[in-house]
C-alpha cells in the first residue's frame, strides 16, 4: 500500500510550494487517475514517491516502509514512466523493453517473454524489431510504457503515458493496465484525457496547485457532475454553432453534450426541434464537469489549461 501523508515540496529558489499538504492513498491492485491543470505539482508528486526526490515536510510509506529515510526501497519497489519521452537510438523496442526487465533481474527467457506478451497487447508486434530512430512519437511513448511496465514493480507510477499514443491505440494501453492491476499491481497515472481515465480508472484524485482538492470517483460526485446528452439522427445537418458540443458520431446518431441544469439545454433543444423531430435527451455524470468545476473554484481558465503546453516540473 502507498500513504503520502501530508507533503510538501518547495523547489529552491521558488515562491510557492509545488505541492502543499497532499495526502493520498493507493491500495494494492487498484488505478488510480491523477489529473489537474499545468504545473498543479502532479509529475513532482511522483518524483518523491519513487524516491528521487526528498520533500521539504510529510512522509511517503511504501508498505509501510519510509522511502525519504529509506529511497532504495522506493526504486526497489516503483516503476516510473516519466512524462517525457526516454530517447531510443541504437535499440529497437524489444531490446529496450528486455533490457528493462533485465534490469530488474529477470532472466532472459522471462524478459523475452514478458516483452511478447506486452508488444501483443499494445498491438506492438509489427514494429518490436524496427530501429527506435524509426519510431513515431506515439511509438517511442508505447515503448516506454512497454519497458516501464517489464518490470513487474508493485507500484507503477505512469506520468503522461497517453501523449502522442494514437486514439486507436488509448483503449489497448488501458485494457493492459486493468489487467495488470488485477495481478496485483497498483497504478498511479496522471492525465490530461479526463473522462477517458475515469472509464478506466478505479478512483480519480485532482490537483490544483499543488494541493490536492478531489479524491473520489464519478460515480460519487455531486450533481455538478451531471450532464446531459442529447441525441439526433445522424443525417441532421447541425447549424455551425453547434458543432463544437458534438461529442461523438456514430452511423445512426449524433450525440452532443451540454451541462445539466444550465439554461442552454433549453435553448438547444428548441433550436434542434427546427431542424429534426428525432431528439432524445439523457443524462449521466462526467468527470469533466467534475474537473472545470474546480478549474472555475481556483480561477484558472480552461482555455489556458487546454493550450498551455506541459510546464510543470
Amino acid at each position: 500500500m502507498l500513504e503520502i501523508k501530508n507533503v510538501s515540496v518547495r523547489y529552491k529558489g521558488a515562491e510557492r510550494l509545488a505541492v502543499r499538504d497532499a495526502s493520498l492513498s493507493l491500495n494494492p491492485g487498484e488505478v488510480v487517475a491523477l489529473t489537474g491543470d499545468n504545473g498543479a505539482g502532479k509529475s513532482t508528486l511522483m518524483t518523491v514517491i519513487n524516491g528521487s526526490l526528498r520533500p521539504s515536510s510529510g512522509q511517503v510509506l511504501l508498505d509501510g516502509i519510509d522511502v525519504v529515510k529509506h529511497p532504495a526501497h522506493a526504486r526497489r519497489t516503483t516503476a516510473t514512466m516519466r512524462q517525457a519521452n526516454t530517447p531510443i537510438r541504437g535499440l529497437t523496442p524489444r531490446q529496450t523493453v528486455v533490457n528493462a526487465a533485465l534490469i530488474r533481474g529477470a532472466s532472459l527467457k522471462v524478459a523475452n517473454e514478458r516483452a511478447d506478451e506486452l508488444f501483443a497487447a499494445l498491438d506492438m508486434e509489427a514494429t518490436a524489431d524496427s530501429p527506435g530512430e524509426q519510431l513515431s512519437g506515439g511509438m517511442r511513448r508505447l515503448t516506454n510504457l512497454a519497458a516501464t511496465l517489464a518490470q513487474e514493480a508493485p507500484f507503477v507510477l505512469l506520468d503522461e503515458p497517453t501523449n502522442d499514443v494514437a486514439p486507436s491505440r488509448r483503449p489497448l494501453l488501458w485494457k493492459l493496465v486493468t489487467k495488470l492491476a488485477d495481478r496485483g499491481s497498483s497504478f498511479l497515472i496522471t492525465t490530461h484525457n479526463i473522462d477517458e481515465a475515469a472509464s478506466y480508472s478505479m478512483r480519480q484524485i485532482i490537483m490544483m496547485r499543488g494541493q490536492v482538492v478531489y479524491n473520489g470517483s464519478v460515480e460519487q460526485s455531486s450533481p455538478c457532475g451531471q450532464w446531459s446528452y442529447v441525441d439526433v439522427p445522424s443525417e441532421t445537418a447541425l447549424p455551425d454553432d453547434l458543432l463544437d458540443l458534438v461529442t461523438e458520431r456514430s452511423s445512426s446518431t449524433i450525440t452532443l453534450a451540454v451541462p445539466s441544469g444550465e439554461n442552454s439545454i433549453s435553448g438547444l433543444l428548441d433550436q434542434l426541434s427546427q431542424i429534426t423531430q428525432s431528439v432524445t435527451v439523457r443524462q449521466q455524470r462526467s468527470f469533466t464537469s467534475v474537473f472545470e468545476k474546480y478549474l472555475a473554484q481556483n480561477g484558472i481558465s480552461k482555455e489556458v489549461t487546454e493550450s498551455e503546453q506541459s510546464l510543470e516540473r
